[in-house]
């Protein structure tokens, strides 16, 4: 049997590498009276990999000396991957913490943390310069309970209040100091699925909103255009359709090109409409007044 084969063997052979160094350690420590014990990774008779919690044991004999050694090996194969996977996710969280850290730190938005009481426990290095408060005044600080004249403390807890309630974000919109601000008011979930916390991310948007204020005017200033513009073809056609020489849907292209090419008399369009309106283009380049 496999156990048989076992036998005569020595017990060090059966481990490999560093293992087999914290056995002898071991060993030597029960050879020498005390009880020694490692963690080791070693295979099955049937090969199947495993983890093992040794403990070895001194045995005396009649005259008092250590005469053998009992070792006793319990299978921790789990355990120490459980071990493992919660070093890998510390290792990863603390990562993805120094990440985090640096990517907030160096951003121009206002990022903070707070608990479900509202109470700050995280500030980004932004806030200070914007409101002027030492962000050393902030944590550990419920919001509202420091005075930032011109903010509405309210509406922000408000906001919280409902991204953790309703568990999504929340968006807002404010202005502060003559500044136009967007915050994200985003749940943060711990383990067993409550919402334990909540991000804000504050982006300053006064340039955005300026933009797209010059857009819209630059907008309404061309429509105001174009219905200038139409209007006076409008006008100019009602005069010339009382002109013998035009119809009226000549009436109307000659309008129409006077006013993209203004340089041009009114009898060479006149002219150049006559001769067909499938040719006006190349005429328009060609035709001399």
């Amino acid at each position: 049997s496999r156990i048989d084969a076992l036998l005569g063997m020595s017990w060090i052979n059966l481990w490999n590498g560093e293992h087999r160094r914290n056995a002898k350690t071991a060993l030597e420590s029960a050879r020498s009276g005390a009880i020694g014990s490692f963690r080791g990774f070693g295979k099955t008779l049937k090969g199947k990999p495993k983890w093992w919690h040794t403990v070895i044991s001194p045995m005396y004999g009649a005259n008092g000396n250590v005469e053998r050694l009992l070792a006793v090996s319990r299978d921790m194969t789990e355990h120490e991957l459980s071990l493992r996977a919660i070093e890998q996710s510390e290792e990863h969280r603390r990562l993805s913490e120094r990440e985090f850290s640096t990517l907030v730190e160096n951003s121009p938005d206002v990022i903070c943390r707070l608990d479900r009481d509202l109470r700050y426990i995280y500030v980004s290095p932004k806030p200070e310069a914007v409101t002027g408060v030492p962000n050393s005044h902030l944590l550990g600080v419920v919001a509202g309970e420091i005075t930032l004249h011109g903010f509405d403390w309210q509406s922000f807890a408000a906001g919280c209040r409902e991204a953790i309630e309703y568990r999504k974000p929340v968006q807002k919109t404010f202005s502060y100091n003559e500044r136009h601000y967007s915050t994200r008011i985003i749940p943060e979930f711990s383990v067993d699925g409550t919402v334990e916390s909540v991000m804000t991310i504050t982006e300053d948007v006064t340039e955005r909103r300026a933009a797209a204020a010059a857009l819209e005017d630059a907008e309404r200033i061309r429509e105001v255009t174009d219905v200038a513009r139409r209007r006076a073809v409008e006008r100019q056609v009602t005069a010339l359709r009382t002109d013998d020489e035009l119809c009226a849907r000549d009436a109307v292209l000659v309008c129409e090109y006077l006013q993209c090419f203004p340089y041009r008399t009114l009898a060479s369009l006149k002219t150049i409409v006559r001769g067909g309106v499938d040719d006006v283009d190349a005429k328009l380049h060609c035709a001399n007044d």
